[in-house]
């Protein structure tokens, strides 16, 4: 449906990626997003509506990584984007660009609902002393960190109004 990886393929790929890049001593970025307000949008729209916007949103992502870096579904709302030889700023950097394609998806197409999404980087410095699982918990509690900091950022556009 997202043409993501899935969570199992995905996070072999990534495995194999940091074991690869342990041995050159070079860097990459975790990326974890959380679409808010999915369950909202199926609840209140319909399945197919959050099916789109899942689609809608990995579509969005994958066009702007680089193709060297690569995007997994993690599940339900969830989704990892790898950044390789990137540091944490320069993934934020390549994560603002992709929150204005969101901006401007929500301000051209005319959508019952708004994309709103949270995120947490983490830089993994490819020490194999650093523990993968561990710098991806990191990703994810700045995740939730975030998201629990925006109150409510879904906008449902309802017929009647």
């Amino acid at each position: 449906m997202t043409s993501a990886y899935n969570r199992h393929a995905g996070i072999s790929k990534l495995s194999d990626l940091y074991r690869s890049l342990s041995k050159s001593g070079c860097s990459m970025s975790v990326c974890f997003i959380d679409i808010n307000g999915l369950k909202q949008i199926n609840d209140t729209l319909g399945h197919e509506s959050g099916d789109e916007l899942i689609i809608s949103v990995a579509k969005t992502i994958r066009a702007v990584i680089r193709s060297n870096d690569f995007l997994i579904r993690l599940g339900g709302d969830e989704f990892l984007i790898v950044f390789q030889n990137i540091d944490a700023a320069q993934a934020e950097e390549v994560w603002s660009r992709i929150v204005a394609e969101f901006e401007k998806i929500n301000r051209a197409e005319h959508r019952k609902y708004k994309i709103s999404v949270s995120h947490g980087i983490e830089m993994l410095s490819c020490d194999l002393n650093q523990v993968l699982d561990t710098v991806l918990h990191q990703a994810d509690a700045k995740m939730y960190d975030e998201k629990r900091k925006i109150k409510s950022n879904l906008q449902i556009i309802r017929e009647d109004q």
